[in-house]
């Protein structure tokens, strides 16, 4: 529960400073606002939304730290850190543009902060008490990596569209299917089918089906997200892909095998599209991740996010199909290497090294998180042998 705590501390901050471009102050807003009267619709808006956002920083606070105490030092700590947090962020929004910050915000967000410590002390009494102090590990942390890549890639910046005139340009993007191809399709059925094999590695199956249930709406969702929404057949390829890995790949033996061929394929399909080459050769561009730098950030990351989750689920998957980590990097890496070069005489692709990077970073990450296969446990001696007489008697 802690680290939900300071990863919800986090997630304040980013949303509340937001877009993240700061300007020199030159009295074009004012620092912290004083009181004034609530006049239009949006201002009752804003305190039900300040008081909302950091209900989660109460609740996990007293989740995290409480451990059954209800001493007024406690709750005076944590309601001085909630105003303590919201001062400092309110104050460097003075420097963001767009971004107006003021003492009515700070209060309601502390109020948030009191009440959302309350509504944890109620549902600290409702957990069992495996679950009362703090969450279970995942099974597998490098799953864990690979689907947070994959949200990136799909919801990032994560702020959601709060005007009429985005929300229509994302509704009419969600009916643009023109510019679909079979590989977009394929690509979303694909993931599918990693994420939900992820899904399964990384969760008890209880939790498992319902984040199934939860991947299906990711790509919905994007509908009220600033990143647009995705064209409607991408999302029920998507719950396609989902759909075929529960009910047929999760419980084939060859499962994992098919999985790891359909990422590897993938990977050769998307490096050599669209399959026109025409000479002379294009440049080769050595230094790893400058298209990355020189693009528009937010949709530099959804690019590099996506890429990591592709080149990382198919070393995963090569690793866990039987194949040694190093020799599933090389053969991932080598493939993304080739490819690459073959970008060269494809219009319109540019040929870099920062792919076949991406898919060795993906394998340094395998390895500092630990996460190895799990090797078989020996069974004693005189189990072996008693195993070894019953199953000659049943002969």
């Amino acid at each position: 529960m802690k680290k939900l705590f300071f990863l919800c501390v986090f997630v304040i901050a980013y949303f509340t400073l937001y877009p993240w471009t700061f300007v020199p102050f030159h009295g074009h807003s004012t620092i912290l606002e004083g009181l004034r009267p609530l006049v239009v619709k949006s201002d009752y808006l804003d305190i039900v939304v300040n008081l909302c956002f950091y209900l989660p920083l109460g609740v996990l606070g007293v989740l995290g730290w409480w451990k059954g105490s209800r001493t007024a030092g406690r709750w005076i700590a944590l309601a001085a850190f909630g105003a303590a947090l919201s001062f400092t962020l309110e104050t460097i929004q003075a420097w963001v543009p767009g971004r107006d910050s003021s003492l009515l915000d700070i209060l309601t967000n502390t109020i948030g902060t009191i009440a959302g410590a309350r509504l944890g002390v109620a549902i600290a009494g409702h957990l069992p008490s495996d679950l009362r102090w703090g969450l279970p590990s995942p099974r597998w942390p490098m799953p864990v990596v690979l689907i947070a890549a994959w949200l990136m890639s799909q919801w990032f910046p994560f702020f959601p569209i709060l005007r009429i005139s985005p929300f229509s340009e994302s509704l009419h993007a969600l009916m643009q299917v023109s510019s679909l191809g079979w590989i977009d399709l394929a690509d979303a059925f694909v993931a599918a089918l990693l994420i939900g094999r992820l899904l399964r590695e990384a969760l008890t199956s209880p939790a498992y089906r319902l984040g199934l249930a939860g991947a299906c709406l990711v790509l919905p969702a994007r509908l009220f997200i600033v990143v647009g929404a995705a064209p409607w057949p991408l999302a029920v390829a998507f719950a396609a892909g989902l759909l075929v890995f529960h009910l047929a790949l999760a419980r084939v033996h060859a499962g994992t095998r098919l999985l790891a061929a359909a990422a590897v394929l993938l990977i050769a399909v998307r490096e050599l599209d669209p399959f026109h080459f025409a000479g002379p050769a294009g440049p080769f561009y050595w230094i790893p991740f400058s298209g990355f730098l020189e693009a528009t950030r937010d949709s530099a990351i959804r690019v590099i996010s996506g890429k990591f989750f592709l080149y990382g689920a198919a070393v995963w998957m090569v690793r866990e199909a039987g194949v040694s980590l190093g020799i599933a990097a090389s053969g991932v890496g080598g493939l993304l290497i080739a490819g690459e070069c073959a970008q060269r005489y494809l219009p319109g692709r540019v040929a870099e090294s920062t792919d076949p990077i991406l898919a060795v970073i993906a394998a340094c990450v395998i390895v500092w998180l630990k996460d190895r296969p799990p090797t078989p446990a020996r069974l004693p001696a005189r189990h072996v042998r008693e195993h070894d007489r019953h199953d000659n008697r049943r002969e």
